[in-house]
C-alpha cells in the first residue's frame, strides 16, 4: 500500500455482499481513505465485477483492501495468482488472516 490511512471495514453487520451493496458501502465511505472487503465474498465474483467495484470506489476517493485466509493462499502458485489478480484489478492492498500460531508448518507456509 502507498501510505497508512483510515479504513472502514464490514464483517458481521449484515452489509449486502453483492457488487451493488458494496458500491453503496464505497459511496457512504467516500470520506474515508480505504475500505476493507472482508469475508472473502468477492471470491465468488467474476474478476470484472471486482474491478468494477475497485474503479467505482476509486472514483469516490476510496481504495480497496481485500481479505483472504492464510489457508486460501498457502500454495505459492495460488498466492502468485491472487497477487496478479489484485494487480490487474487495481486493489490497493491485501489482508491475509488467521496466522493462528507459530508452528513450523505455518511459518514455513509464509516463505
Amino acid at each position: 500500500m502507498d501510505q497508512p490511512g483510515r479504513a472502514v471495514w464490514n464483517y458481521l453487520d449484515g452489509t449486502d455482499a453483492s457488487v451493488e451493496g458494496q458500491k453503496e458501502m464505497a459511496r457512504l465511505a467516500s470520506h474515508w481513505v480505504r475500505i476493507q472487503r472482508d469475508r472473502g465474498f468477492w471470491r465468488n465474483w467474476p474478476e470484472a465485477q471486482l474491478k468494477e467495484l475497485v474503479d467505482y470506489s476509486r472514483e469516490r476517493g476510496v481504495k480497496l483492501i481485500i481479505w483472504s485466509s492464510r489457508i486460501s493462499v498457502q500454495d505459492p502458485l495460488e498466492l502468485r495468482k491472487w497477487f496478479d489478480m489484485c494487480n490487474r484489478v487495481g486493489v490497493a492492498g491485501v489482508k491475509i488472516d488467521f496466522f493462528d500460531h507459530e508452528h513450523k508448518e505455518v511459518v514455513d507456509s509464509t516463505r
